[in-house]
C-alpha cells in the first residue's frame, strides 16, 4: 500500500497553487475587512470552510498526510486570524462557540473527504500500473508473434505482411525490390556431427552476420530451419547481387562453437520486382527456384532467377 501511496504523489500544477492561495488569502482578508462588525464578522467565519478545497487539492496529489496538514494548517490560520484581528484571545460566548463549531466542522467534513480523495488517487495509481502491465504484455505477445525466439530475427509471418506493404508501396512509386532466399548447405550433418545444440548456436551467429551484411533499415528473416530471406525494398537486382557476393565471402570464415571450428556455406537465390514477380507468392517462389539452381550449380553460390531454366 505504502508503494501506491507513492506511486499516487504528484506535482502540483500551477494553476492550483494559485487556488490554494486564493482559498487560504480570501477569509484571511475578508476577517480584517469587515472586523468592525460584529454581526457580520460571525458570519463571515463560515467562509473558512472554502479552506477545504486546498485540503482536497493536497490529498489528491500528496497524499492523505498532506491533506491533514493543510486542515490543520487552515485551523491556525484562522485563529492566527482572530488573534490578529482582535489583539489578544477575548471571545464572547456567542463568539467563541462559532469559532469552535467551524473549525470542527471544517475539520470533521475534511478528514473524511481527504481520506476518499487520498484512496481514490491510490487506486488510480493502481489502474495506471496494471493498464501500464498490460499494455507491455501485450506488446510482448505481439513481438513474440512476430519474432524467432531463437535468432531473434523476424520470423515468416512479419516477413509475408511486411513483403505485402512493401511491394503495394514500391507498385505505386514505380521503384524495384528485391529479395534473397538463403539456405545453409548440409546443415543437417552438422547437426548429426556436432549435436543440435552446436546447430543452434550456428544459426545465431549466422543471423548475425546476415544482419551486417544488409543496410539497417532492411529485414532478415528467419523462414524456418535454416532457412533464411532477406527482403531489399528499393534496391535492384544488382545491389542484392553485391549483398549476396557480402554474405558468400562473410560466411568463408568458420565459427569457433564449443571448442569446434564449424564450416558452413550458403546457396542463395535471387528475385526482383516487377522484374521477376509482382505478387509476393511468385517472388518467394521464384527467389527459392534460384536458391536451387544456386545448389545444382556446386552450392556455395547465388543465382538470380532469370538463370533459371523454365
Amino acid at each position: 500500500m505504502e508503494e501506491f501511496r507513492k506511486l499516487g504523489t504528484r506535482n502540483i500544477p500551477k494553476l492550483l497553487w494559485v487556488i490554494i492561495v486564493v482559498c487560504y488569502a480570501f477569509p484571511f482578508c475578508l476577517e480584517f475587512y469587515i472586523s468592525d462588525d460584529s454581526l457580520i464578522e460571525s458570519q463571515v467565519s463560515f467562509v473558512w470552510f472554502i479552506c477545504l478545497i486546498p485540503s482536497l487539492i493536497f490529498s489528491y496529489y500528496k497524499g492523505f498526510k498532506a491533506g491533514i496538514f493543510s486542515i490543520f494548517f487552515a485551523t491556525l490560520l484562522h485563529v492566527f486570524t482572530r488573534v490578529v484581528i482582535e489583539n489578544e484571545m477575548i471571545y464572547t460566548n456567542f463568539e467563541f462557540s462559532i469559532q469552535v463549531e467551524v473549525m470542527i466542522a471544517n475539520i470533521l467534513v475534511a478528514l473524511p473527504v481527504c481520506f476518499f480523495v487520498n484512496h481514490l488517487q491510490i487506486e488510480n495509481a493502481k489502474l495506471e500500473i496494471a493498464y501500464k502491465d498490460l499494455v507491455r504484455k501485450k506488446n510482448e505477445i505481439k513481438r513474440l508473434a512476430y519474432i524467432d525466439p531463437l535468432t531473434q530475427l523476424p520470423n515468416r509471418r512479419f516477413f509475408n505482411e511486411n513483403l505485402l506493404k512493401n511491394l503495394n508501396s514500391v507498385s505505386k512509386s514505380d521503384e524495384t525490390l528485391s529479395i534473397l532466399f538463403i539456405d545453409l548447405d548440409s546443415f543437417k550433418e552438422i547437426n548429426d556431427t556436432f549435436g543440435h545444440d552446436v546447430g543452434d548456436l550456428l544459426l545465431q551467429q549466422v543471423a548475425f552476420i546476415l544482419t551486417s551484411c544488409v543496410p539497417e533499415n532492411d529485414c532478415v528473416v528467419r523462414l524456418a530451419g535454416d532457412e533464411f530471406i532477406i527482403m531489399l525494398p528499393l534496391l535492384n537486382k544488382e545491389s542484392a547481387i553485391e549483398i549476396a557476393s557480402t554474405i558468400l565471402h562473410k560466411l568463408k570464415e568458420p565459427f569457433d562453437i564449443k571448442d569446434n571450428q564449424v564450416f558452413v556455406t550458403p546457396s542463395i537465390g535471387i528475385a526482383a520486382y516487377p522484374e521477376h514477380g509482382q505478387d509476393s507468392e511468385t517472388l518467394i517462389k521464384h527467389a527459392d527456384k534460384a536458391m536451387y539452381q544456386a545448389k545444382k550449380a556446386g552450392k556455395n553460390n547465388y543465382a538470380v532467377y532469370e538463370t533459371v531454366s523454365p
